[in-house]
């Protein structure tokens, strides 16, 4: 990590359809061997309704020599190691007793407590050291003792992709009100009239198809989510030959044992990726190689979560003045155009 006062390093994951979080960790350089290793769920943009589960941790000065920290994601927790030591370990379930339910005590259509703040989108990993501005109120910025230049220097990043373990489900899953819990099966129907009453959490993932008829209502106070998931059920649920056109075993062979074969594989090239220039910035940003996200909403965020502007792409390249904004770190977020786009910038 970087030394000196006034220092944000992170390692994170970022994405979905309103906000999914998970740091693998955030270290503030006013205290370099002590973290936060959050969680974050927000159902839309604006936050509202967010669900945060947070923690830190206290360890070694950080910024003295290389660590490796370690995050795994799955369908029922989320776990974080340190040198290879368990650090902490969040569930998405929990029975009626407080117990953690994983993949070997999860049954189809039984209740649980869902842990509102666990992400449930895909995201895109994200690594940054960003300046603390003097506007935050939790962290200090730099100071006369702060030198400059400083770096964040990785080593190297790995990621692997599960595969995600088989469940046992029946073919129909049928509600009517009230519906509550966690359900998961072939196919979902939920009837007319079905409601998710005020203070109860449903969620419902399907294989092949949801059916929802009219008069279903996620009443106000309610928490609903519906995902279809190719892979949640069965035998399908083997990532394979004949699910994905590909052996994926050799494949992650294919990508760690050859570099250019990587890149090639899970990068986009330059040409075809978006550029944000200058970052950091004195007040223009360019916004380049936006021609397959044209009819797409541009949207960016301060980092208290409020939309400081939105607007429909209509060309290759854009500019935005962010001199009417205070200073700090805002995240620029793309939907649409078949490839999804969020990036951090910094207004010095």
């Amino acid at each position: 990590m970087p030394q000196g006062v006034g220092f944000w390093s992170a390692f994170w994951t970022f994405g979905g359809v309103g906000w999914n979080e998970i740091d693998v960790f955030e270290i503030f350089t006013e205290n370099p061997n002590y973290y936060n290793m959050n969680i974050h769920y927000f159902p839309n943009t604006q936050m509202q309704g967010s669900y945060d589960c947070q923690d830190d941790w206290a360890g070694s000065n950080f910024s003295n020599a290389y660590h490796t920290f370690t995050m795994f994601w799955d369908y029922f927790k989320i776990i974080w190691y340190i040198d290879g030591n368990l650090i902490r370990t969040v569930y998405k379930y929990h029975n009626i007793l407080g117990q953690p339910i994983d993949c070997n005590s999860f049954q189809p259509f039984t209740n649980y407590i869902l842990n509102k703040a666990f992400p449930v989108e895909d995201m895109k990993i994200v690594l940054n050291t960003a300046v603390v501005s003097p506007l935050n109120v939790n962290h200090n910025p730099p100071n006369s003792s702060t030198d400059f230049p400083a770096f964040f220097e990785i080593d190297y990043i790995r990621y692997w992709e599960k595969t995600p373990i088989p469940m046992s489900c029946n073919k129909d899953v049928i509600k009517w009100s009230p519906f509550g819990g966690a359900s998961v099966g072939d196919e979902g129907l939920l009837l007319g009239g079905a409601a998710v009453n005020s203070g109860t959490s449903a969620t419902i993932t399907v294989r092949n198809y949801l059916s929802i008829k009219p008069n279903f209502t996620a009443k106000a106070g309610s928490y609903f989510h519906a995902k279809v998931d190719p892979y949640i059920c069965g035998s399908s649920a083997r990532l394979d030959e004949s699910t994905l056109g590909v052996d994926v075993n050799d494949k992650i062979q294919r990508l760690i044992h050859n570099p250019d074969t990587t890149h090639k594989d899970i990068a986009q090239t330059r040409e075809d990726r978006i550029l944000v220039s200058p970052n950091p910035t004195e007040g223009i940003i360019k916004i380049n190689n936006l021609n397959q996200q044209i009819g797409s909403r541009l949207e960016i965020f301060n980092m208290m979560g409020s939309k400081v502007a939105s607007l429909i792409i209509s060309e290759n390249s854009l500019l935005y003045d962010f001199s009417s904004q205070p200073k700090g770190i805002y995240l620029i977020k793309i939907i649409g155009g078949g490839n999804d786009f969020i990036t951090k910038v910094v207004y010095n």
